[in-house]
């Protein structure tokens, strides 16, 4: 039930991004997903942030984000581990995410796509509420 409720909210709130698309087998191949999803989890789809951001790639699956440095795994951020979501300091222009935890851990993820107030970060901060809120109210 969530996972349908997940690809939806991916759907509707990410696939109007430039940087973002659907996820192919040759991305489930190219990043090994394959190795790291867990056993109902599905790959959905992936940001690629433009040249020269610190951060490459975000795989979208139904469990969590993947973040990607030049095609080496650096963080997990499971949607359930999630308790706050915000804009980073430089708010609603921002390039970063700023991601609370329940265990208080802060987590930046860089969504630098996007132009002037138009961020594609504030897309992914939409997306992130909305399956946060899908999860609690499932519990």
């Amino acid at each position: 039930m969530t996972a349908n409720m997940t690809i939806s909210r991916s759907k509707r709130i990410l696939t109007s991004l430039k940087g973002y698309r659907s996820a192919t087998p040759d991305d489930a191949e190219r990043i090994g997903s394959m190795r790291i999803l867990e056993p109902a989890e599905e790959l959905i789809g992936i940001y690629n942030n433009p040249p020269g951001s610190a951060l490459a790639e975000i795989a979208v699956t139904t469990e969590r984000l993947c973040l990607y440095t030049a095609g080496e795994q650096i963080r997990n951020l499971k949607y359930r581990d999630i308790k706050a979501i915000s804009a980073g300091e430089e708010g609603l222009g921002s390039r970063t995410i700023s991601v609370t935890r329940h265990d208080g851990t802060t987590c930046n993820v860089e969504v630098a796509g996007g132009e002037g107030r138009f961020r594609d970060s504030m897309a992914f901060i939409q997306f992130l509420d909305r399956v946060v809120v899908d999860l609690q109210r499932i519990g």
